[in-house]
């Protein structure tokens, strides 16, 4: 399958319609000049006129074609944000078309599926790949985010050692006891930490308060670029929650004003974003489809990559929840239901080890 290469954070890219076009649209060049046989206006010449001219240019395809051309020669995004970013896992890479795009991307599932984990996996691979991640938590501590990326890697030393990890790992709830736990236990522990504090500069974490609205996601990012001068990918923990803090709406309307205002973010900057979502509860033993998601509607028409998240099995009849949730790994699919810039879909499997918060590729059925 041809892939895009996903690549690391650009800083230095210019916008492609500012970029200097010697051979761009003469008409702009003789309007600019005052002569030629581009119309002219009572205001021609006039700081006005040369503005609305500017802003005009800005749209013309001629013009903006150039800028463009180079940046995709030079492997950078035309809009001087992130290119292809890897998720860390190969198979969603492959079923996405190579990684994260500039756009917006909306997991849904049951609750207690992994979603979070899942966001938070995705979020550390991509800062151990050098690139910013902005992690808006609206319900879990950035004390808990941390603590379960510690116990993740805890799990991962404990198997490169050739040692058990449910004997030497530890779940985030119960690395309290660190104290207590043996000399080995203490030194996996020990290197766990290390190995996420190797990239661990490259994320932040942002608690929502009652009082955050969207409007906080925003200016997260815009101080970001203008404090760190990289552009972030960020993920939003969670969709319904935060639309709850808008004010003076409709729940649906709520939800529309938060995805629209995430899609636009993610325009704006040139950067992928994102967002865990809830199901409604009729489809939890149903086949995953778009009309899973609750507001259907708004994030069908708006994501430009919808994924639904389910363990295996659960669309049959017999399925049992209670047993696939005591199961270890749980095996769980994300159904790709909407790709708008690749022909890509189907399903990724994923083995979760729940205790350590853990995700891995898991192999594909034949």
């Amino acid at each position: 399958m041809h892939t895009k290469t996903p690549k690391q954070a650009n800083t230095g890219a210019q916008h492609s319609c500012d970029t200097e076009n010697p051979s761009r649209n003469a008409a702009f060049t003789e309007a600019e000049q005052g002569g030629g046989s581009a119309p002219q206006s009572s205001g021609a010449g006039t700081a006005p006129h040369q503005a609305g001219l500017d802003a005009h240019k800005q749209t013309n395809a001629g013009y903006c074609l150039p800028g463009i051309a180079e940046s995709l020669k030079s492997g950078a995004d035309a809009g001087g944000g992130l290119g292809c970013t890897s998720t860390g896992f190969h198979g969603l890479d492959d079923a996405i078309g190579g990684g994260l795009e500039t756009g917006l991307c909306i997991v849904g599932g049951i609750s207690s599926v992994g979603k979070t984990s899942l966001g938070l996996n995705v979020a550390d691979n991509i800062a151990m790949s050098g690139t910013t991640v902005i992690f808006h938590s609206v319900e879990q501590s950035r004390h808990e985010l941390i603590k379960k990326s510690i116990s993740r890697h805890a799990a991962m030393c404990a198997e490169r050692e050739g040692l058990s990890a449910r004997d030497n790992a530890k779940s985030a709830k119960k690395l309290v006891g660190y104290p207590t736990f043996t000399e080995l236990e203490r030194r996996v522990i020990d290197t766990a930490i290390e190995d996420y504090g190797a990239y661990a500069g490259n994320i932040n974490i942002h608690e929502h308060s009652a009082s955050d609205t969207i409007a906080s996601v925003r200016k997260s990012v815009e101080d970001h670029i203008n404090l760190i001068g990289k552009h972030p990918v960020v993920i939003v923990d969670y969709l319904q929650v935060l639309a709850m803090r808008e004010r003076h709406s409709t729940d649906k309307q709520k939800v529309d004003k938060v995805v629209l205002e995430l899609r636009q973010i993610a325009r704006d900057f040139a950067i992928p974003v994102i967002v865990i979502s809830s199901i409604s509860r009729h489809a939890y033993k149903e086949v995953f489809a778009m009309e899973s998601f609750k507001e259907s509607g708004i994030i069908e028409y708006s994501s430009d990559v919808l994924i639904g998240m389910q363990l295996e099995g659960s669309d049959n009849k017999d399925f049992d929840l209670a047993a696939a949730k005591r199961s270890n790994p749980r095996k769980v699919e994300l159904v790709i239901l909407k790709n708008r810039d690749w022909e890509g879909s189907g399903v990724v499997r994923l083995d979760y080890y729940h205790h350590f918060n853990l995700f891995k590729d898991a192999r594909v059925k034949s």
